[in-house]
């Protein structure tokens, strides 16, 4: 079973049981939101908040032996397909993936002589990213969302200040100001993992 920031059996038992009701809130319908919960997070974040495939992502060759990820907490690195200049596909072997270092920063480093040819979008690499468990602060941030996007209110999302179901959403969304959602138990928390991202090792 795939890694979710949060299940449908999480999200009715969660606060106050808000999305308890099957029949108002079809397990579809929640698993949708986590999925879309799931995507913004990693867009703010800067990395997935859950394990996932990312498949022939189009990187320029360096020329060098190394190659910088786009995604951290690269865990497995899954396939590498190299075009060359006359449009011909090379897909590694399994014996030159494992000699290609991975690095939590997203940073490939081929050990024993290979190299990312030199070329423009001519590297496509398949692999997998993110945390590989949910921390608990992360999981209850989605969950606030969850229940906010999915129960029936008349509160905007853009207010100054407000009280719903017991959440305080307090502040205008300003993304530039580390304002995702109005909330500072959310953003907060947010904030917090975006600034932890791995380094260049």
């Amino acid at each position: 079973m795939p890694l979710t920031v949060f299940t449908a059996a999480e999200a009715r038992t969660f606060d106050k049981g808000q999305l308890a009701d099957g029949a108002a809130y079809p397990a579809a319908t929640i698993e949708a939101a986590e999925i879309d919960i799931s995507a913004e997070f990693a867009d703010i974040l800067g990395f997935y908040p859950v394990s996932t495939v990312t498949t022939a992502e189009i990187y320029d060759g360096t020329g060098t032996e190394e190659l910088m990820l786009v995604r951290p907490y690269v865990t497995t690195l899954v396939a590498i397909v190299v075009t060359d200049t006359d449009h011909v596909a090379d897909t590694w072997t399994l014996d030159e993936l494992a000699d290609v270092a991975v690095y939590e920063s997203g940073r490939l480093v081929c050990t024993t002589g290979g190299y990312f040819p030199l070329g423009h979008q001519n590297v496509a690499v398949t692999y997998i990213s993110g945390l590989t468990t949910v921390p608990g602060d992360l999981q209850r941030a989605a969950l606030m969302v969850c229940v906010r996007r999915l129960c029936a209110t008349d509160v905007p999302w853009e207010v100054t200040s407000g009280n719903y179901e017991g959440f305080n959403w307090t502040a205008t969304v300003d993304p530039s100001r580390n304002r995702w959602y109005g909330n500072d138990r959310v953003d907060g928390v947010l904030a917090r993992y975006r600034r932890m991202l791995p380094g260049i090792a």
